[in-house]
């Protein structure tokens, strides 16, 4: 098979969140603002000030440290494997976690590869967190298991998540379950869907046996208040339904993806929006 193959390194900046704990706690008194050396000392009783001001100062020259010090030994890499006569096989693009525009110039401006605007790569990144904040954190994989897969693992373009509220005491869902079930084993061979089981189960029991009978995700049985947010949000009314979700954004298909699938079992027409 001939051809280059183009090798996107995705140089992400990560950012701490810090959401369970109180801001004013956190906060330099030197720079009124966040940095890795107030947080650990303010946490572990050791804090000092001089010493926060004077890592506060080093890391705003830097930027984040550990991307500042990987950077130039990824520049070297790329400029000298550009010499090589595999050159036209490697690409490095650049997706931006800085904080504004003028701090991803000066960042970009040392590299000599290319990069997803800023604006975009800020845009990908706030999308790619609607999932996660709708359906929390994780997912869990098996019944009875504490395996838990990451919700962000399910988004991107031309992606969907489909919202399955059902209950094993529900008549009508263990007649339905069977059908998306085939479904959804017919159909997950394109990488383009994932179920997710919201609970309407009376115990963590009947979650356990019904779940275990489903090929999919579900929300842990143990978050009632997310179940509770899910179909208030979605306006279920009756079980069972299934909604099915762009993943790359949360917005709503549709809501009656139970109809759909009965009506188009090979999901010729999905995702029926």
């Amino acid at each position: 098979m001939r051809g280059s193959l183009t090798l996107l390194l995705l140089l992400v900046a990560l950012v701490l969140a810090l959401d369970d704990v109180d801001a004013e706690q956190l906060c330099c008194p030197v720079c009124r603002s966040y940095c890795p050396c107030c947080i650990g000392r303010r946490l572990h009783g050791d804090y000092n000030i001089h010493a926060a001001a004077e890592r506060k100062q080093r890391d705003l020259a830097e930027g984040c440290p550990p991307c500042h010090r990987f950077t130039p030994k990824l520049v070297q890499f790329y400029n000298e494997f550009k010499k090589t006569e595999k050159a036209e096989s490697l690409e490095v693009v650049l997706m931006s976690g800085d904080a504004d525009q003028e701090s991803f110039d000066e960042h970009f401006a040392e590299m000599p590869w290319l990069a997803i605007p800023f604006t975009q790569a800020q845009k990908r990144s706030t999308i790619k967190m609607a999932l996660v904040q709708l359906l929390g954190e994780s997912l869990q994989k098996k019944a009875g298991d504490e395996e838990r897969v990451q919700t962000s693992s399910l988004t991107g373009e031309g992606r969907y998540v489909g919202l399955y509220f059902s209950a094993h005491w529900c008549p009508p869902c263990r007649m339905f379950t069977p059908d998306l079930i085939e479904f959804y084993n017919d159909f997950k061979a394109k990488g383009t869907l994932e179920i997710v089981f919201v609970s309407s189960d009376a115990d963590q029991g009947s979650f356990d046996g019904y779940f275990g009978s489903m090929p999919w995700l579900a929300v842990p049985y143990s978050d009632r208040q997310k179940k509770a947010e899910l179909s208030d949000k979605f306006g279920v009314k009756g079980i069972p339904t299934l909604v099915i979700l762009k993943a790359d954004s949360a917005e709503v298909v549709t809501k009656k993806g139970r109809d759909r699938v009965m009506k188009d079992p090979t999901g010729q027409d999905f995702p029926w929006g």
